[in-house]
């Protein structure tokens, strides 16, 4: 690490890129220059047409260093470093830390941004041998280099895998075994522990019409934070297609809302996982629908996934020849690329 400019005392340090992802070399940058200076401040700059938007990355750097003052700028600008390109991120920064005396980089191009706007420049990192990652590396692979990963960002990522199905077809099952074969989370039903939390059972007279607005809600908050614990994959035991499906077999058309939710998260599912009607039917004392319900569950869930235009496989019968075929596909999943 290398301090240019023959400053003694850094007051105000300031960090600037787009941090597409944010990732463990950029936290190394920040935490060195926390140590280094008295303030820091640190601009992340984005576009609106980028893969992870750039709120999301500057939300991410303030939870791991909450002490640092973050801010969001849209730059609608290229990258080239002709003359013009210089003026505008010298004004750029300016405008935004005009009382900063210090640059620090992990880039090339530290040393002419530096003398153009007439700062120091301390250089961390350059030859990344501290931390060997890039945001083109995550970007090109990222399951290879998810441990590089910051919490906020492993949502944007990770590979959701939704297990749907007709009643006692054996999702929750099926869940909790992938989750154990890949080394990674899974998310359970949240909507018989709610109903359960109302009274025994989950039957039609317990599940009132806003119940599932507030199951949606819950779901998808609990999914998301399991999102940011999982190790590539995340498995999930229902959607909120599900939920409003269910809105439509109790009520014939649940809460907008809860549709709304659905179509809006659907982007974020990677593989369906349908399940077969042709496993054998358990009632555990909870079951609301009847072995003929399943006819229409199954037909619902295949109309909904082909309307979305959703990735899914139907698995065969058979508890172990589901689970066989679920974890082909998954692993065929993981070799795709990101984007």
């Amino acid at each position: 690490m290398a301090a240019m400019g023959g400053r003694s005392t850094m007051r105000h340090g300031v960090i600037i890129g787009k941090f597409l992802p944010f990732h463990r070399g950029h936290a190394h940058l920040i935490a060195q220059g926390q140590a280094l200076c008295e303030r820091l401040t640190v601009i992340v700059f984005s576009t609106p047409w980028e893969p992870i938007p750039g709120p999301a990355r500057a939300e991410a750097i303030r939870e791991e260093f909450p002490e640092v003052r973050v801010v969001h700028e849209v730059a609608d600008h290229p990258d080239p470093y002709d003359d013009r390109t210089w003026e505008y991120w010298v004004w750029a920064l300016r405008r935004v830390a005009p009382e900063a005396d210090t640059l620090i980089t992990s880039e090339g191009y530290g040393d002419e941004y530096a003398r153009r706007l007439g700062v120091g420049h301390v250089c961390v990192d350059p030859d990344r041998e501290t931390v060997p990652i890039s945001g083109t590396l995550i970007r090109e692979d990222p399951m290879r280099h998810w441990d590089q990963l910051t919490p906020g960002m492993r949502p944007f990522f990770v590979r959701r895998v939704v297990a749907v199905g007709a009643e006692s077809t054996g999702k929750t099952t099926l869940c909790q075994r992938l989750a154990e074969r890949f080394g990674t989370e899974w998310v359970p039903e949240y909507g018989r522990e709610h109903l359960e939390q109302k009274g025994a059972g989950t039957g039609k007279a317990l599940c009132e019409y806003w119940d599932l607005l507030s199951i949606a809600e819950e779901q998808a908050k609990r999914e998301d934070a399991a999102a940011r614990r999982a190790h590539r994959l995340l498995f999930c035991d229902t959607d909120l297609m599900v939920t409003d499906a269910f809105g439509a077999f109790y009520f014939g058309g649940g809460p907008s809302e809860v549709r709304e939710m659905a179509n809006r998260r659907a982007p974020l599912y990677s593989l369906h996982l349908l399940l077969s009607e042709e496993n054998p039917w358990v009632d555990d004392g909870t079951r609301d629908c009847s072995v003929s319900d399943r006819a229409w569950f199954q037909g619902r869930y295949r109309s909904e996934l082909l309307w979305r235009r959703q990735a899914y496989v139907e698995l065969p019968g058979g508890y172990e020849e589901g689970f066989e075929t679920a974890v082909e596909r998954v692993e065929a999943l993981l070799l795709k690329p990101a984007y």
